[in-house]
């Protein structure tokens, strides 16, 4: 059996396959850090909302202008939507 023949199989182990781990890993990481930041945020509009007994469309409203001023309006509540 020829040494090609044996290495086939084998994950690379090159710069090129190093790097795109080092990138994986890298995302993997900066999804983290933005989740633990969308997570204090909510944490923090949600014990702001209980204190202030806003329910209902007042409680909707509070959340989306808090995820607006927060860069996270990705995460705002749809009140556009019909559901039949």
């Amino acid at each position: 059996m020829s040494q090609s023949e044996k290495d086939k199989g084998k994950l690379p182990c090159n710069v090129d396959f190093l790097s795109n781990l080092q990138l994986c890993y890298n995302k993997m990481d900066e999804i983290g850090l933005t989740m633990r930041r969308e997570e204090q945020v909510y944490q923090a509009e949600l014990a702001d909302r209980l204190a202030k007994g806003l329910t209902g469309d007042a409680a909707i409203k509070h959340y989306n202008e808090w995820m607006e001023k927060f860069g996270m309006s990705h995460l705002k509540v749809n009140t556009n939507c019909n559901v039949q």
